[in-house]
């Protein structure tokens, strides 16, 4: 099992991402440092995939075909700023109803909110944690950004709390069910 540190994100390509297809795993991509943030362009595209490999910074873009197989990559968001890296890596990531994305940012202290159309960050969601994980939209009214961090490095509470972050204005889609 490869490491998941920073101090090794630069250096390791040997995951891969798969789709699961009849009982088989499909892979869809080699040379993958840390999978990440997926999500769907739902339900403007929904066959447009956004997806991370944390060690590039950044959030790629890929047609699907109707087979599942994966075209026309892009990079959809650099983290860089000016070319620099920022000192921290995306991590995981949601999108909400107009279709922007929300992406976790470990080392950052925050979720960045990326405009579907610009590509540019629209708002900086401060989290009182340094490492943040993952980000998924919940509530009764799908209102609710739920944010998970994590406690590797000893990190002080409340890393590896779970935060909810309301007043957003905004909502999330509803998730898929599917039997595996």
């Amino acid at each position: 099992m490869l490491r998941e540190s920073v101090g090794d994100a630069n250096i390791q390509k040997e995951g891969q991402f798969f789709r699961y297809e009849n009982g088989t795993m499909v892979p869809l991509k080699r040379n993958v440092g840390i999978s990440n943030g997926l999500t769907w362009d739902e339900p403007t595209n929904p066959l447009r995939m956004y997806y991370i490999d944390s060690p590039t910074l950044h959030v790629k873009a890929y047609d699907v075909d109707e087979q599942g197989d994966l075209k026309n990559e892009t990079v959809f968001f650099d983290l860089r700023v000016n070319g620099t890296p920022p000192g921290y890596f995306p991590d995981g990531m949601t999108s909400d109803a107009d279709g922007n994305l929300y992406v976790a940012t470990w080392g950052g202290w925050k979720v960045l909110k990326v405009d579907k159309n610009t590509r540019k960050v629209l708002q900086e969601i401060k989290i009182p944690a340094e490492q943040v994980t993952s980000v998924a939209f919940g509530g009764p009214l799908l209102d609710e950004l739920f944010v998970t961090s994590s406690l590797q490095g000893g990190k002080p509470a409340p890393a590896g709390a779970l935060f909810k972050v309301t007043g957003l204005g905004v909502k999330g889609k509803p998730m898929h069910k599917m039997v595996l």
